[in-house]
């Protein structure tokens, strides 16, 4: 993962065609956050992405690493929290994937079954999970709701 990095932009995309297909949470100001897979280990467990100006800013943070957002912050923070709401999400998406899966398969053996409900089970958990983080999902990116 990219420790730094920022790009002069010329072409501005939507949220929705810029993170198709990736699970985003929309942080403090304009940054997005994208979390590493958490089956692997890394330093770095999350991704900020920051549009300002024409540039397109890219920083990646260990997820209990304290920092100061410029100008907008007098006291250290981290990202632990924004990082729990997207593993929560990352785990949605995975389990609906599954779950998909295995509706689409035609088999129905008693272990097929077994293994939807179980899916559906953990899925309901997880749902529940988000629902007490009071998020809302907009223009294909999630945020806090204040």
């Amino acid at each position: 993962m990219v420790q730094n990095l920022s790009i002069r932009t010329v072409t501005v995309y939507p949220n929705e065609r810029l993170f198709d297909g990736i699970v985003v949470l929309r942080a403090r100001l304009a940054i997005y956050l994208v979390a590493a897979n958490r089956t692997k280990q890394r330093r770095q467990q999350i991704l900020s992405i920051n549009w300002y100006n024409g540039y397109l800013s890219l920083k990646s943070y260990d997820k209990d690493e304290t920092f100061r957002l410029r100008g907008y912050s007098k006291v250290d923070d981290s990202w632990a929290q924004e990082y729990k709401f997207l593993q929560a999400l990352n785990k949605k998406k995975e389990l609906e994937g599954e779950l998909e899966e295995i509706q689409d398969s035609l088999e129905t053996s008693q272990d097929m079954i077994e293994k939807k409900n179980q899916i559906s089970r953990e899925l309901q958990i997880v749902s529940q999970e988000l629902a007490g983080y009071n998020l809302v999902f907009r223009c294909g990116v999630f945020s806090k709701a204040f």
